[in-house]
């Protein structure tokens, strides 16, 4: 028996049903781990950064000297400074909050407004304080890099090391998925190594504000050399020059662009029928997404700050495939979250992509998707049809499912089995729709039990 499954009935060869306990909330799928957002082993040098002796911080100088000590290239000079000040300098939450407080929600991002003035703001202030904003993290990021140039420069050691500040717009805390904005609230770095533009942002290196609206510390390794052409999706400099792309992306062009995060990258995971971040459907919607290898998925629907009822939401996979499926209850605007992990590692979901969708109109009557059990993800299930989970009486209704490596399909109406044929990995079969809704159940090799795969249910 699975485990946390429960005996519900025996069908007629005495051959024990399965039902495990359904997923609450999410939809869930099951992947292949992800690719590695980077093969570089930087775990060396961050452990050099992260043993910093107390008060070497008392000036720039020593502090870099330090941190630069056991690195081979300028690689692994920038990152042990980008790993020092991700760890040592704390998120200005009690300003950013308070400046946040007066924004609006669409403008409002998860950083601090930039200052409009930064005289009177220096690196060695960050320094001595312990205690930033993005402006400060990406000044002080700033100041030691060129400092790492100047030791390498005095050392005659070749360096193509070069680094700015930059400021604009960042789809952060607080931002809708295709809202407008104006002016600036984020700066960051860009800094190129041998000839090569990447980006750098310590500040959501450092971490986020959680859904209390509190910053919590958590180191984001993605933030460290991020490709232009991936950082465009949430970070718009003021100057087009600074995307550092060969056909610079027009504001208009980045507010429809899809509001992706760093595990989209990570994973290797790519939109198949839906590029823009704003979908205008009627009642339903459905996205593809291509996901190589295994991780987790869940989505989630939200009208505004508030979840839809779990039905709503299907997801499955199909091979590399990967579909999401949305009903609407009603017109309006909704919000579809998908959230990702890898399946080797016991971490939380983090938010991978944003849809806002806008619906003309919502279901009639009785709807929703089937409920699924945590079995329909373990052996890769996929169902053809009826997607709809509410099945009206009917003198007969097609079934088809594929379940891969399963020995037998059945379908269960109370204690009636039906037997659904089999070819290959696809199960296929009719039967009447009365007054008992059915369950799907499979049995796989190794086991005399039938676990539930799916439940429907009747207007």
């Amino acid at each position: 028996m699975a485990v946390g499954a429960t005996k519900v009935g025996t069908p007629p060869n005495g051959t024990n049903l399965i039902r495990p306990p359904f997923f609450l909330g999410l939809a869930l799928a099951l992947f292949l781990v992800g690719r590695p957002c980077r093969a570089y082993d930087y775990s060396s040098i961050d452990q050099h950064a992260l043993s910093a002796p107390q008060g070497i911080e008392s000036s720039i100088d020593s502090l870099v000297g330090y941190l630069v000590a056991p690195a081979k290239n300028d690689q692994e000079r920038l990152r042990a400074v980008y790993r020092w000040i991700t760890a040592n300098i704390v998120y200005d939450s009690e300003g950013f909050f308070a400046s946040f407080s007066t924004l609006s929600a669409p403008v409002a991002a998860q950083t601090t407004h930039v200052e409009e003035s930064t005289d009177s703001l220096t690196p060695e202030m960050v320094l001595q304080k312990g205690i930033a904003n993005c402006e400060g993290y990406s000044l002080l990021m700033k100041a030691m890099a060129r400092r790492i140039r100047q030791m390498t420069d005095l050392a005659q050691q070749a360096t193509g090391l070069e680094i700015q500040q930059i400021k604009g717009f960042a789809k952060g805390y607080g931002y809708r998925v295709g809202s407008d904005f104006s002016g600036e609230n984020h700066a960051w770095n860009v800094v190129n190594l041998d000839g090569k533009w990447c980006m750098l942002d310590c500040t959501w290196g450092a971490g986020l504000p959680n859904e209390k609206g509190e910053f919590v510390s958590e180191f984001e390794d993605y933030y460290f050399l991020t490709p232009p052409e991936e950082l465009i999706y949430t970070h718009f400099p003021t100057d087009p020059a600074w995307q550092q792309l060969d056909k610079p992306v027009s504001k208009e062009e980045f507010i429809h662009l899809a509001f992706l995060w760093p595990a989209y990258f990570k994973y290797g995971m790519k939109t198949v029928n839906q590029q823009e971040s704003i979908v205008k459907t009627d009642s339903s919607f459905e996205i593809s997404l291509s996901v190589p290898d295994s991780i987790l998925l869940e989505a989630d629907l939200l009208a505004g700050n508030n979840p839809v009822e779990e039905q709503f939401t299907f997801v499955q996979r199909d091979s590399l495939d990967c579909r999401i499926n949305a009903l609407f209850p009603q017109a309006g605007d909704y919000t579809l979250r998908i959230f990702t992990r890898p399946t080797e590692k016991n971490e939380t979901f983090k938010e991978t992509l944003d849809y806002k969708i806008i619906a003309s109109g919502g279901v009639s009557g009785p709807a929703g998707f089937p409920l699924t059990y945590e079995p329909f993800y373990q052996h890769k299930a996929y169902l053809h049809f009826p997607l709809s989970g509410v099945l009206h009486p009917a003198p007969s209704m097609a079934f088809k499912i594929k379940v891969p490596d399963a020995r037998s399909v059945i379908l269960m109406f109370g204690d009636k089995r039906v037997e659904l044929g089999q070819e290959g990995n696809l199960f296929t079969g009719e039967a009447p729709i009365d007054s008992i809704p059915p369950a799907i159940y499979a049995r796989f090799p190794g086991s005399m039990n039938y676990d539930c795969l799916l439940e429907y249910s009747l207007p």
